[in-house]
C-alpha cells in the first residue's frame, strides 16, 4: 500500500494506493468521522483484481481539515482532483454514507468518467421529516434562544451543550467547531 498526499483546494489530502498493479480502478469513499481505514477490508477484497484508490476526506484520518466551511461539491473537487493526479478514468466509485453523498454528486458531474457506482447505506436524499423531528429541532432551537437571553454565556454554552450531548449527533459533539459547521451544511445539501 503506499500512502500519498496531494494539495486540493486549500488542504493537504491523505490517499492511498493499494492492489493489483493493473487492471481497472476502484475508488472507495469513507463515511463522515471515519477514515480510509474503515475500507481496508473491501480494499484488501477488490485489490485481487482492482487498483485502489482509498481517500481520507479533507477533516477526516491523515487529511487536513478543510480551510472554510466546504460543501457537497468542494469533497467532489477535492476526488477528482486526485483522480485527475493519478490519472483514474472510469473508475467503480464505492461510497458509504458520506462518501456515497460524494460518489452521487460526482457521478452527476462527471457521468463519462465513473464506471458504476456502489452506494452503501448512502447519504445524499433528504427523508421525509415527522412532526417529532419538527417538535425535536425547534424545541432545541427555542432553548438555545432562552438560555442564551437567561444565563451568562459560558453558562448557556454550559447547557446547550449539555443538552447537544444527551440528544444530539456524536459526530456532530465530537467535531471541531470547522467540522461541526461543514457536517450542518453538508447534512442539509439535498441532491435529489
Amino acid at each position: 500500500m503506499k500512502e500519498k498526499f496531494l494539495h486540493s483546494q486549500g488542504c493537504i489530502v491523505r490517499y492511498t494506493i493499494s492492489g493489483a498493479s493493473q487492471g481497472p480502478w476502484i475508488v472507495l469513499l469513507h463515511g463522515w468521522g471515519c477514515s480510509a481505514d474503515t475500507m481496508v477490508s473491501i480494499g484488501r477484497v477488490a485489490g485481487s483484481t482492482h487498483r485502489v484508490l482509498a481517500i481520507d476526506f479533507p477533516g477526516h484520518g491523515g487529511s487536513e481539515e478543510p480551510p472554510g466551511i466546504w460543501g457537497v461539491e468542494e469533497y467532489t473537487q477535492a476526488v477528482s482532483d486526485i483522480m485527475e493526479h493519478e490519472n483514474i478514468l472510469r473508475p467503480v466509485m464505492l461510497g458509504h454514507s458520506f462518501g456515497g453523498r460524494v460518489c452521487i454528486l460526482f457521478a452527476s458531474m462527471y457521468p463519462e468518467n465513473v464506471e458504476k457506482l456502489v452506494l452503501v447505506d448512502a447519504a445524499g436524499i433528504k427523508p421525509r421529516r415527522t412532526l417529532r423531528y419538527y417538535v425535536k429541532v425547534y424545541s432545541f432551537k427555542a432553548m438555545k434562544f432562552t438560555v442564551r437571553l437567561l444565563f451568562s454565556k459560558d453558562r448557556a454554552e454550559r447547557m446547550i451543550n449539555a443538552r447537544r450531548a444527551k440528544s444530539g449527533s456524536a459526530d456532530y459533539a465530537s467535531a471541531s467547531p470547522v467540522m461541526r459547521a461543514v457536517l450542518s451544511k453538508v447534512v442539509n445539501q439535498d441532491l435529489k
